[in-house]
């Protein structure tokens, strides 16, 4: 069986202090979260950017050759 239980040494973030192991102050805290969440971001747009140059000249609105709309008939 598997359990999910509340981590005390992390507050539950997956983060502690390097030297110690002990959890870090609220406001050290919401400061790393904030840089991991941006770093995502940027590995998000990253691959966007990626994927949207992989795909080439497509849109990605659905448009087909000479900009007609293909609708299923």
């Amino acid at each position: 069986m598997f359990y999910q239980l509340r981590c005390d040494n992390c507050e539950a973030s997956g983060v502690v202090c390097k030297e110690t192991g002990e959890s870090l102050a609220m406001d050290d805290l919401v400061i790393q979260l904030r840089i991991r969440l941006k770093e995502r971001s940027q590995q998000l747009k990253s691959a966007h950017r990626q994927l949207a140059e992989l795909r080439g000249g497509e849109s990605g609105r659905g448009y087909g050759a000479g900009g007609s709309r293909y609708h299923g008939d």
